[in-house]
């Protein structure tokens, strides 16, 4: 739960935040001790946990929790991943029309920032047309491909912002 309270400490607007927790079922037991430990999840405005099935990987992991997104922006974090202040409040303020096919390109202070869109914010509208991540990745290179689809698919607003 570190990250997610990381996140939660950093956000300005936590009500209006969809937070999906994504845990493989043999992490399951781990989860709940976890989850006892710090004393349940951040007051999010919507939080969901999604136990994934499938593989034990990124790219399943993160598939699985996608489909129950509700939210207009995706941003997809990793348990590697700290957020800015204000993060979410200056992530709304680059998309005044969530309708539109935007990719937000953040900063992770990576060698390959100029390359990679890490991590993976966009419109919930280029999600849905680009789709779930091929099952052919497990994590690596899965990045690669999503940064392809989101130049081709949507408009490049670059943020500043540095996860």
């Amino acid at each position: 739960m570190g990250p997610c309270l990381q996140w939660f400490k950093m956000c300005a607007n936590s009500e209006d935040v969809e937070y999906i927790f994504v845990v493989h079922h043999t992490e399951w037991t781990q989860f709940e001790l976890n989850l006892l430990r710090c004393g349940g999840a951040p007051r999010w405005g919507h939080f969901k946990v999604v136990t994934c099935k499938n593989r034990r990987c990124w790219v399943d992991s993160v598939n699985d929790g996608l489909l129950m997104a509700t939210g207009e922006i995706i941003v997809l974090s990793a348990d590697d991943f700290y957020a800015p202040p204000n993060w979410d409040a200056q992530l709304s303020a680059l998309v005044p029309d969530t309708s539109e096919k935007i990719a937000l390109h953040c900063l992770t202070g990576s060698p390959r920032d100029n390359q990679l869109f890490i991590p993976h914010c966009m419109t919930k509208t280029l999600w849905d047309a680009i789709g779930p991540y091929s099952p052919e990745y497990e994590s690596m290179y899965a990045d690669d491909e999503s940064t392809l689809m989101q130049k081709r698919l949507g408009r490049v607003v670059e943020t500043g912002l540095k996860f």
